[in-house]
């Protein structure tokens, strides 16, 4: 039982570092750029998706009236994903 002793130590201690690795590696969240503008829609419902979404970090941008250029951002690379839930009148 003495040699197994040492055996046990050393699988405990490889567990405990592999668990500890696992859980201070978080996977990091895709990087979403949310564009809105031209048309009404449930805001709070529309963002609330993002918000409980725990796989992504988002920032809203919205169009100004009569202009489509939220995407156009010195940032716009840095973002994994848009998403254009837009509409603007020509």
């Amino acid at each position: 039982m003495k040699r197994a002793c040492p055996f046990l130590l050393i699988i405990g201690l490889a567990v405990s570092m592999h668990v500890s690795a696992q859980t201070n590696s978080a996977p990091e969240k895709t990087k979403v750029l949310v564009i809105t503008g031209g048309h009404g829609f449930e805001r709070e419902a529309f963002f609330r998706m993002f918000r409980e979404n725990t796989t992504v970090a988002f920032t809203a941008a919205e169009h100004s009236k009569g202009s489509s250029t939220a995407w156009e951002r010195d940032d716009l690379a840095r973002f994994d994903v848009v998403v254009l839930y837009d509409m603007q009148a020509t």
